[in-house]
């Protein structure tokens, strides 16, 4: 009997009960059961749950930890005593100061900047020991976070790793569509589980960058009573503390009358000499003074600098250039030296100058630059020369020239340049004189001299009142002395009382007793005055009344000053003349500097500082 024989069949796998659900391209054909038994099938399950809970944790152990790392890094390079801002700047005062010191032949000055430098050391010290007791508490931090994201990675995936164990692979699933909002519920579950580790995530570096260990520099401020930094320094002095420095041409009273022993007789050759210093460029602006430093500029057609000298040695201590347009050239001047001919000023927080192509500069009292503006090329045959006037930390420019547009007197905020008030001189022609910043008790008056005299509010620009004041080529500015304004009205040279948008004339001169390019001076109950044409004139304080006059026979530009009773009166050919004052004219002396001279000269304690086109020289007994 035959007997067929049957082919073997493939083995065909048993299918057990499907316990998920999948979407279906991402099931095999083939897939081995879950046991059937229960209790089985629950260990499984149960080890599976467990293994990727335990990924779970360390994945979050290892993200927060990654994060703190890198907030950790960040303050490393902040507080590494090496790369420190605050400490290179405290290392760097301490090298000025002795470089100041060496320069130095004031022996009181000498010992308040060794006492100083003494401070400046121990504070270096104190900021050096909190800055590497943080940084290397950060350092212990990272290696401890290292350590712990190494082994939270490891536990991570040995977790995933040991999943692979008691996951089973699943049979092909039949789709059961009644689950479909199950799995929409599942989804929107997921994505809410994400949302919030991330939140929990941030809000933890967050948390922990604030509960860290107080930050570089925190602990020496606590020691040493440092305060945060505020921004650009900014002290608002007052008139009183004003007076004790020449901030600005004239002095801060706008009268320079100092009661100081001073040598009649000098010269540049060693008579009474006690320094004279090179200026690099040409200038005939007049140094001022805060505190031991004199500021003054100078320029040629190419360069504009702002130089520092120490008042008491004559050393120069450091300048600054100005960075301007290389396209921009400067004016035609029929002299160089007018090219920087304003007189710069100072609120004792920043020096403040401005050259004839209209570059206007503010550096701090190191030199650093802190804002520059060009107000462009005034067209002004003999190149911008009015001097800058300080007030309430602001700078104020007249700016007259004879362009059709551009005139304008401005006032800007001294700490960041930004202009506050403007005022629109189109109607006048090319000025050199200086406005005068004047408190009447009611409301603070700016007045400014030109074919005008008119007085401003400081703070808004409203006209206040206004006189007709001097044609031509003039250069004398309003001073002030006691609540009298004296200066040109009306042709001529005068006295004024004014309060808030009123003014009145206490008297005028009917003498030829004009000041055109030096400014007055007030000494006791006279006025003296001092043209261009080296005429010398007193009159009467009170009435005005001309008691005498005497023609020095030579040209004139620097203002004169006063100290004790006699009178500095210096020529543009280096003649310097000492007038006592009183009703008769006594020339003391006549110095010859046989250098020329256009600034005003200045008084700082017991020198009598001029500046010549190139040179500076300080004479005292």
């Amino acid at each position: 009997m035959s007997s067929k024989t049957e082919e073997p069949k493939d083995h065909e796998p048993e299918y057990g009960p499907v316990i998920t659900h999948f979407p279906l391209q991402a099931v095999e054909t083939v897939r081995p059961v879950l046991p059937e038994q229960e209790e089985e099938k629950e260990k499984w399950q149960m080890s599976f749950k467990a293994g990727q809970r335990t990924a779970f944790v360390f994945l979050i152990i290892s993200l927060m930890c990654f994060f703190i790392l890198l907030v950790n890094h960040s303050r490393l390079k902040v507080s590494n005593p090496v790369h420190n801002l605050q400490l290179k700047q405290l290392k760097e005062d301490v090298g000025n100061n002795i470089v100041l010191i060496e320069n130095s032949e004031d022996n009181d000055y000498i010992e308040k900047m060794k006492a100083h430098n003494v401070l400046i050391i121990q504070q270096i010290r104190e900021l050096d020991l909190s800055l590497r007791e943080y940084y290397f508490d950060l350092k212990a931090k990272e290696r401890t976070g290292a350590w712990v994201l190494f082994f939270s990675l490891v536990g991570f995936f040995w977790s995933i790793r040991s999943t692979t164990v008691f996951k089973p692979e699943t049979p092909t699933p039949s789709p059961d569509f009644e689950k479909g909002d199950e799995q929409l519920r599942e989804k929107r579950l997921g994505r809410n589980a994400l949302v919030v580790l991330s939140v929990v995530l941030v809000g933890s570096t967050v948390l922990i960058y604030f509960i860290e260990k107080e930050g570089p520099g925190t602990i020496y401020n606590k020691v040493v009573g440092a305060k945060k930094s505020q921004g650009p320094v900014n002290t608002l002095y007052t008139m009183e503390e004003f007076s004790k420095h020449w901030p600005w041409l004239g002095s801060a009273s706008s009268n320079p009358v100092y009661d100081v022993k001073l040598p009649t007789e000098f010269d540049t050759k060693g008579k009474n000499l006690k320094w004279k210093a090179p200026i690099p460029m040409g200038g005939a602006s007049a140094p001022i003074y805060w505190g031991n430093q004199l500021y003054l500029t100078a320029a040629n057609k190419t360069k504009r600098a702002v130089y520092c000298f120490d008042a008491n040695s004559g050393k120069q201590k450091w300048s600054t250039g100005v960075r301007s347009d290389k396209e921009k050239g400067v004016p035609e001047v029929f002299e160089d030296y007018v090219l920087a001919g304003s007189t710069p000023a100072t609120d004792g927080n920043r020096v403040y100058s401005i050259f004839a192509n209209g570059d206007l500069i503010a550096v701090d009292m190191k030199g650093k630059i802190v804002w520059q503006k060009d107000l462009g090329i005034p067209e002004n045959d003999f190149g911008h020369a009015s001097s800058l006037s300080i007030y309430d930390n602001s700078v104020i420019v007249q700016w007259d020239h004879s362009a059709d547009e551009g005139s304008a007197i401005y006032v800007f905020d001294g700490v960041t340049g930004e202009e506050k008030v403007k005022i629109d001189r189109t109607e006048f022609g090319s000025i050199w004189r200086t406005p005068l910043v004047y408190d009447d008790g009611e409301v603070i008056q700016m007045i400014s001299s030109a074919e005008k005299l008119m007085s401003h509010n400081f703070h808004t620009g409203e006209l206040l009142w206004e006189l007709h004041g001097i044609e031509g080529e003039i250069g004398s500015s309003p001073v002030h002395v006691d609540g009298i304004i004296y200066t040109l009205v009306n042709d001529m040279f005068g006295a004024l009382k004014t309060k808030g948008n009123k003014v009145e004339t206490v008297w005028e001169t009917e003498d030829l007793a004009i000041p055109d390019i030096p400014n007055p001076i007030i000494k006791g109950d006279r006025v003296y005055t001092l043209d261009s044409g080296g005429v010398f004139t007193c009159l009467n304080l009170q009435t005005g009344e001309f008691i005498y006059e005497h023609e020095f026979n030579t040209e004139c530009y620097a203002s004169p000053v006063i100290f004790g009773d006699m009178v500095v009166c210096c020529s543009v050919e280096g003649d310097c003349f000492i007038v006592k004052t009183g009703d008769t004219f006594e020339l003391v002396a006549e110095n010859k500097l046989h250098v020329p001279v256009h600034a005003t000269p200045v008084i700082y304690r017991n020198s009598l500082i001029i500046r010549s086109e190139k040179e500076l020289f300080a004479f005292s007994l």
